[in-house]
């Protein structure tokens, strides 16, 4: 089985911790820093991994963070493939209010990477697809790439005949699904976005997900509706799936795990559906983790048991059809994708 190529063109070394309350203009003592890789496609490598299966995480590194975020990767043993870069890779920061339970993450833009710094990314992403990979893109983009970066991602992938995965948000998002993905796992925000309206209910994204499989922009979406769980839709299938009820240790990684573990069940032959709930179960494993934990295969497993059967069709949501736009070619898998 080919290795999972894990492209992350803004990573992060994350450093978490916790205070006993946020309060402006006073000095806060924190608990020690923990130190862990981050970025969507590295954190997607990271589960992949910790799950059993096959994956290599491609990322720029610059400077003394980058450096560490390789050596955090080293000490996991997820395979990995760096790209040098002037600039330093950035940081973010978590800090845990423990008086108010709540979690709050300050993220920085990122490096700002050059034209020729960029294209030896790709180039480096163009050598590790061939034919029948799976391929993620995953995360923001950085200052200097731009905005159709995943898009040409993904025109690499068609050329290769692998199979491309995106997560990302805004124009990044847009440019990429002009050119047709594998699967995108966008929230229903994200979602919103790229259909240039707003999105009221479950129905309504189900609908605008059946345009973009209709346009082929997506082979498959997956919409995450936070509380009220996700749903799949492909051209045959529509299925909904509640959260899974756990108590939260923390929300950072929860939708690069849903990625992971779904793509880990594909890897490994499964259908859809099921690597729908595997991917829930491995989200829900990551919210129970205690900070910025991702989740593990034991807790994986026994979530996934638990959950086995409990994604039905909902006739209600998976009914919903797109509404017609006379403006959207069936040829051009764009439409009104533009934003």
């Amino acid at each position: 089985m080919k290795p999972i190529v894990c492209l992350t063109p803004n990573p992060a070394l994350d450093v978490s911790t916790a205070v006993a309350e946020l309060v402006d203009q006073h000095k806060m003592r924190c608990d020690p820093g923990i130190e862990q890789p981050g970025g969507g496609g590295i954190n997607v490598a990271r589960v992949i991994h910790r799950l059993g299966g096959d994956a290599i995480a491609l990322y720029p590194a610059g400077g003394s963070y980058g450096e560490r975020l390789s050596d955090l990767l080293d000490a996991e043993r997820v395979p990995r493939q760096s790209v040098p870069i002037t600039a330093p890779t950035r940081f973010s920061f978590i800090v845990r209010d423990r008086a108010g339970r709540r979690q709050y993450r300050f993220v920085l833009p990122g490096p700002t990477i050059s034209d020729h710094e960029g294209t030896q990314i790709l180039a480096q992403f163009d050598r590790l697809v061939s034919e029948g990979t799976i391929a993620v893109g995953s995360g923001s983009l950085p200052p200097g790439l731009p905005e159709d970066f995943y898009g040409r991602a993904a025109r690499i992938a068609t050329r290769q005949h692998a199979r491309f995965v995106l997560d990302t948000s805004g124009a990044a998002l847009a440019a990429a699904l002009r050119e047709g993905v594998y699967l995108v796992k966008p929230s229903l925000r994200e979602l919103e976005t790229v259909a240039g309206r707003a999105l009221g209910s479950a129905e309504e994204a189900v609908a605008f997900s059946r345009e973009l499989v209709a346009r082929h922009a997506a082979e498959i979406v997956v919409v995450s509706l936070g509380a009220d769980g996700a749903v799949l839709v492909t051209e045959r299938t529509c299925r909904n799936h509640p959260a899974v009820q756990v108590a939260v240790g923390g929300t950072v990684g929860a939708g690069d795990s849903l990625v992971g573990g779904m793509l880990t069940a594909v890897a490994r032959g499964w259908s859809v559906e099921d690597a729908f709930g595997y991917g829930m179960a491995a989200a829900g494993a990551t919210l129970l983790a205690p900070g910025t934990a991702l989740c593990d295969r034991a807790t994986t497993d026994r979530l996934y048991a638990s959950l086995a059967g409990s994604h039905p069709l909902d006739r209600q949501l998976c009914d919903a059809r797109p509404k017609a736009n006379p403006e959207a070619s069936a040829e051009t898998p764009g439409g009104s994708l533009e934003s």
